[in-house]
């Protein structure tokens, strides 16, 4: 019988060892294992002691094992604390958050700083080959930074095809449009003698690579006067070697543009645009080119141009009539004697910016930069049209579900004018793309202004609300809006991208270097510039 009590009370000693959850190392606790179990009395351990304190054990281990599988989630929670588990859920939600906020800030900083570190940029327009990370790209820019402001100066970017001037190639040009040429060149030879060169030559044969370009007129002037208070770029999405050869024509002094000639090929894409290789910040980067869509980070920045077409090979190029070309036409683009033409619209705009920015230049000249070039185009941008209330008739088809998306109405509503769906008495123009429409019918009626949708393109491109009797929608010029208001708009078509040099002259191809003598200055050192003065016009 003593010998079954022994073995009961071994028992019940190993299951409640078993049973707890850190059991001792072999070795540790020993004396005192012995001591305790020697002074167990007989009649506990021949009672079901033992076997209580198993079975304790192990409802603990199974209630302690069932609460953290519950928990989370909580079942309840009262002022924070859970009913089941009692463990403030609270502090522990915001605990986790505050690690959550602080790993992901922590490695947003690390990506960020990889970021600068790995990514490079191209500044190959500056030194050929030239690359610099994006930490020290951002270093210079805030060095430019510094410069301009103290020069009072802005960045302004500027496309060259149908903006500047216009081109096309041996190939696009045909024995008759060649004699016209030809002929324009003798008047101009013509000119010059009786001037004693002092006419300004706006066509050009350029033999060398094969190509025909005419300065759009008042181009020179244009550039003079904006790079008084701009620093110029020249950006385009054509050949390098071309881009080279117009900046010759355009800056024969080589002063204005100081080096910066962007082509394709400086570009970081081959069909878009960016400021990320301009060395200034896009706050103070003015653009004017005939197709913002190629700039799809910083439309805001652009100022919209008309396309310049004098040769017939441009307007095809856009699906138009080549007869509306200025050479066809028999008169190039006008220079009005109250707006001065295209150009000097845009730099009327340009200077009212850079007045909002800076000041007249008569302050004290610790005034810094008061505001976003983005933000002062918007501001006037929307003084074009406003008070004008617009209804459409015949631009869409009927099965257009969603007006407000077509461009026409995003280019109305820019402008600052009201766009609406319906007549009412409240409106003041019918914009159509045809006659003989009720709405039109209508407007004539109650003398509203009945024009083509071209009036409002036209006006956006002025920077002025133009003279609706210009584009009455009975004029047939203004016929080849019906059911096609607005051609589509191309990334960079147009742009001179292809360079016939298997034909041009091989001694007078582009080499790198080519624009070395007049690179830009050391980017660390400050130019002292004059006061900036009053170009008003």
């Amino acid at each position: 019988m003593d010998e079954w009590k022994d073995l009961d009370e071994l028992h019940d000693l190993l299951e409640a060892a078993l049973m707890e959850p850190n059991p001792p190392a072999a070795g540790e606790h020993g004396p005192q294992r012995a001591s305790n179990r020697s002074n167990v009395a007989p009649s506990t351990a021949r009672g079901n002691t033992g076997r209580d304190v198993g079975k304790r054990k192990r409802k603990q281990h199974l209630e302690e094992s069932e609460t953290e599988e519950c928990c989370p989630p909580h079942p309840g929670i009262i002022h924070g604390v859970c009913i089941r588990c009692g463990r403030n859920v609270e502090q522990e939600e915001e605990r986790d958050r505050w690690e959550r906020e602080k790993k992901a800030t922590r490695n947003a900083h690390r990506e960020h700083k990889e970021e600068l570190q790995t990514h490079e940029v191209k500044l190959s327009y500056i030194k050929e080959g030239f690359r610099v990370s994006r930490a020290e790209a951002e270093r210079i820019r805030g060095l430019e930074r510094n410069r301009m402001r103290e020069a009072k100066k802005l960045y302004l970017i500027l496309d060259l095809d149908h903006t500047l001037l216009n081109s096309s190639k041996y190939t696009e040009v045909d024995q008759q449009t060649k004699e016209k040429l030809e002929a324009y060149l003798s008047e101009q030879k013509k000119r010059q003698e009786e001037t004693g060169n002092e006419a300004k030559v706006d066509l050009f044969d350029l033999k060398d690579i094969r190509i025909w370009t005419k300065i759009r007129p008042g181009a020179y002037e244009f550039l003079e006067k904006t790079s008084r208070v701009f620093e110029l770029h020249v950006y385009t999405m054509g050949h390098k070697l071309y881009a080279a050869e117009m900046a010759k024509l355009l800056d024969p002094t080589r002063k204005l543009f100081n080096g910066h000639i962007i082509s394709q090929q400086d570009s970081s894409s081959d069909a878009k645009k960016d400021l990320d290789i301009v060395l200034g910040e896009p706050s103070e980067v003015c653009i004017v080119d005939d197709s913002p869509n190629v700039w799809t980070k910083h439309q805001y920045n652009v100022l919209q141009v008309g396309r310049y077409h004098f040769f017939p090979s441009s307007t095809k190029q856009f699906g138009l009539d080549p007869g509306d070309c200025c050479l066809n036409y028999g008169k190039d683009e006008a220079l009005e004697e109250d707006r001065g033409g295209q150009l000097a619209a845009v730099f009327r705009t340009l200077q009212a910016t850079h007045v909002a920015i800076f000041g007249t230049g008569k302050e004290n000249a610790e005034v810094g930069v008061q505001g976003d070039v983005r933000e002062q185009l918007h501001l006037l941008r929307s003084e074009i049209l406003r008070g004008v209330k617009i209804v459409f008739s015949r631009i869409w088809p009927e099965s257009e579900r969603n007006p407000p998306l077509h461009p026409i109405w995003k280019m109305a509503e820019s402008a600052g004018a009201i766009c609406c769906l319906s007549i009412s008495e409240d409106i003041t123009h019918v914009v159509a793309g045809g006659s003989g429409t009720q709405k039109v019918k209508w407007a004539l009626k109650h003398k509203k202004h009945v024009v083509t949708p071209e009036w409002i393109e036209r006006s956006l491109q002025m920077w002025t609300r133009l003279d609706e009797k210009e584009f009455d929608v009975k004029r047939p010029t203004y016929q080849q809006w019906k059911g096609n208001p607005l051609p589509p708009a191309p990334s960079a078509r147009g742009d001179i991208d292809e360079i016939d040099l298997q034909h041009a002259d091989p001694l007078k191809r582009y080499q790198p270097g080519q624009w070395q003598e007049c690179a830009p200055a050391p980017l660390k050192s400050v130019q002292e510039e004059d006061e900036v003065i009053d170009i008003a016009i």
